[in-house]
């Protein structure tokens, strides 16, 4: 990851750098913690292969905010931080990613935003409703070129997604909740066949919009 997380201790003071940037310094570790693990693209990032409300979900969890007491979803606080409630975390998101910007792994992000969008709403109840059933057939043939863009990008970026990777600190409870893992087929290196797919993927990004 672009920063050190350890469970169990504070991330300014494993990173003091961090307080260099003005948006971070009224941030709790916590606070920065689910931050770093929320936009971090790096292969060691635990929750690396959610997008979405889950991996807002996951990386709560995993910086120290608390469940409920029947331990079946996070506490008023939580629940506030992953609806994007919180201000200073909203302002710190948005610094961090325009800190850490790169154009590939930019479009990596949206490519997995998309493709969670698309396969969200072929779960959905379609009712018989035919302006839902000949959306979700539309989606269902750009998935397969949104996947297949996503290798690519995976191959560029030397992405590993077979790889369950854990916090530190071992021993504790943080670094060794279970998260899902997805397999999937890595091929090839930078051409122009891959760039080809980029573009059909941003031409199909807008039209979706």
């Amino acid at each position: 990851m672009y920063y050190k997380l350890v469970a169990g201790q504070d991330i300014f003071e494993l990173n003091p750098g961090l307080r260099a940037v003005p948006s971070y310094c009224e941030l709790t570790d916590m606070q920065m913690k689910y931050i770093c693990l929320v936009c971090d693209p790096s292969n060691d990032n635990p929750v690396r292969t959610l997008q979405g409300k889950s991996r807002r979900e996951k990386a709560a969890v995993l910086a120290g905010y608390k469940l409920e007491p029947d331990g079946k979803r996070l506490a008023k606080q939580g629940r506030e931080i992953i609806d994007g409630r919180n201000r200073s975390i909203e302002a710190g998101i948005s610094n961090f990613k325009a800190l850490h910007y790169d154009e590939k792994t930019d479009t990596y992000e949206a490519v997995l935003n998309q493709i969670g969008q698309i396969r969200d709403f072929l779960k959905s109840k379609m009712d018989n409703n035919p302006t839902k059933m000949k959306q979700a057939l539309k989606l269902g043939v750009e998935l397969p070129e949104l996947i297949e863009a996503k290798q690519k990008l995976e191959g560029l970026l030397n992405v590993n997604q077979s790889i369950k990777p854990e916090l530190e600190d071992t021993s504790s409870p943080l670094s060794v909740l279970e998260l899902p893992v997805e397999d999937v087929t890595i091929s090839g290196s930078e051409t122009n066949e891959q760039l080809s797919t980029l573009d059909r993927f941003m031409q199909h990004k807008k039209t979706i919009k």
